[in-house]
């Protein structure tokens, strides 16, 4: 019985960190199969006032970094996100930043869920990213990624810092 004790103590010490253990605005994810990853890091403080999370987005391959933002509409109790590239500074804004907007959702041990509005909540186990696939399929970036598709899901990879 020690033995197994002792096993069990020493696999909790090699394991990798779990979601409880990082608060999302600390956490990375990858995409298994691939080199796309998210990082969250602290909410710029010149965001919006109900902008509740902030991530970027690496390109694989392309050295292009993405930005993204959640935060929580009015009126509204799901957060919303948006995905936006470097921006041509002689184009219009609106036309050519912005990449992907959807509803952000979580896997945590109990289900499925819209993400938290709290930055410092638990890291869920995955980010879904509905449609994300296909905005930057059609997106002009669609030649910076070649064979490196990125996906809907992302899975927890532990604390960034």
């Amino acid at each position: 019985m020690r033995l197994l004790g002792a096993l069990l103590a020493a696999a909790g010490l090699v394991a990798p960190a779990l979601g409880a253990e990082c608060a999302l605005v600390n956490a990375r994810y990858d995409q298994p199969g691939s080199d796309w990853t998210i990082e969250f890091h602290d909410v710029p403080v010149s965001a919006m006032v109900n902008q509740t999370a902030a991530f970027t987005m690496a390109m694989p391959k392309s050295g292009v970094e993405l930005r993204g933002d959640v935060w929580q509409p009015n009126g509204y109790a799901q957060s919303w996100g948006a995905l936006e590239g470097p921006c041509d500074p002689k184009a219009e804004k609106a036309q050519t930043c912005r990449l992907w907007e959807a509803v952000v959702y979580t896997e945590m041990v109990n289900g499925i869920s819209v993400l938290a509005t709290n930055d410092r909540a638990p890291a869920p186990l995955q980010i879904l990213l509905p449609q994300l696939t296909s905005a930057m399929w059609y997106s002009s970036y669609r030649r910076e990624f070649n064979d490196a598709d990125p996906g809907d899901v992302f899975t927890f990879a532990g604390c960034a810092r």
